[in-house]
């Protein structure tokens, strides 16, 4: 919730800049982005849910996972940073978050605190499973995001060294092209090696500890999530808006049967949240929600291959390419906004962790991470 509260309040803070600077310059500058509309549709779906299905609408406003106020927030977010240019700085910024978690689940797994007298207060840096990201899975999700791009930018760079073949000038002296120089110098990155080192450590000791016996990792089963999920075509209005933002519960009570009552989960009555984060949007927000659910994923995969396609155009217009550094021209930032368009990088990595997100996403239950990654 506290995160619910703070990315609102981002959102908030970017609302008064862009009022400030329009009492300032008493200009209104107006310019369309082509995810314009698809935010649009995605905070639509979301209200007409809330408003024509959700039974507490407080409540689904506020809902931390799904909730109108965090897709409200992340899109104005995401409409904001369209038209500033600021996807580098994000990318940034979310590279340098990724490597704050890693340390921190580091140095909470081994507990260097766990004999410290510390006050009640800072008690909780004895706790090994603390996270200021949220839960345990979507600690490891989110560094096995970051794990899998630093992963594909050192494979990226390794490939690149190895197509360079030198040169021989008129001499028969070997020698290289001032390009490929730049490229040998730009091979493998510090900054990749470190992030690899960091994330891919920091989930591979969360997953250790999610799948170890012993551990409390609770998710519903996938079948009744499906159950679920065709259980709101019954009736049109949930088909249209689905069972409500905040209200999977509900219908879960309605559709566990009697193998689920004899089984191991039976003393859990119901979940907050489908298995798949795609059969949950369906569920809750109906056709209209997946239909701008899927509208996301096919900007997703048109980045990946508009990506592609720049790469292999770049001998004909370098304009199209990402330069040395792996920064795309404005001009198709502009038609990548998705997952990775802050961050730097070629086809191989952008490919790896959208294949990446489609798979959590299609596998485990929905969460705040997961969509500030999408």
């Amino acid at each position: 919730t506290n995160k619910l509260y703070f990315l609102g309040g981002v959102a908030l803070i970017l609302l008064l800049i862009s009022t400030l600077e329009l009492a300032f310059s008493k200009k209104l500058e107006w310019k369309k982005t082509p995810i314009d509309n698809l935010l649009l549709l995605v905070v639509l779906s979301s209200a007409l849910s809330i408003v024509l299905s959700s039974p507490n609408k407080v409540q689904a406003l506020l809902n931390p996972n799904f909730g109108g106020l965090l897709i409200a927030s992340l899109a104005f977010i995401t409409y904001y940073l369209a038209r500033e240019k600021s996807w580098s700085l994000f990318g940034k910024a979310a590279i340098a978050s990724a490597i704050f978690l890693g340390i921190d689940t580091l140095i909470f797994y081994f507990q260097p605190l766990k004999n410290a007298n510390l006050p009640v207060i800072l008690q909780f840096l004895k706790n090994p499973f603390f996270t200021p990201i949220g839960s345990q899975l979507d600690l490891a999700l989110f560094l096995g995001f970051f794990a899998i791009y630093a992963f594909g930018q050192l494979l990226g760079a390794t490939q690149m060294r190895k197509s360079v073949h030198p040169v021989r000038n008129s001499s028969g002296v070997l020698n290289s092209s001032t390009g490929q120089q730049d490229v040998i110098s730009n091979g493998v990155k510090p900054l990749d090696m470190v992030l690899f080192i960091i994330s891919f450590s920091g989930a591979a000791l969360t997953g250790y500890g999610l799948l170890k016996p012993g551990t409390n990792l609770l998710l519903p089963p996938f079948r009744l999530s499906w159950y679920a999920a065709v259980e709101t075509l019954k009736n049109p209005l949930s088909a249209l808006f689905g069972v409500g933002v905040d209200n999977f519960a509900s219908i879960f009570t309605r559709v566990k049967d009697l193998a689920y009552n004899q089984g191991p989960m039976w003393e859990i009555s119901s979940f907050n949240l489908s298995r798949s984060a795609v059969l949950h949007v369906f569920t809750e927000s109906g056709i209209f929600g997946l239909l701008a659910f899927g509208l996301i994923v096919s900007v997703l995969i048109k980045s990946v291959l508009q990506l592609r396609k720049n790469e292999q155009s770049h001998a004909r217009s370098p304009r199209n390419h990402p330069d040395m550094n792996g920064h795309l021209s404005q001009d198709n930032q502009e038609n990548t906004l998705s997952v990775s368009s802050g961050l730097r990088g070629s086809y191989l990595p952008v490919l790896l962790v959208s294949a990446y997100l489609l798979i959590i996403l299609a596998l485990f239950p929905i969460s705040l991470p997961v969509l500030f990654l999408l």
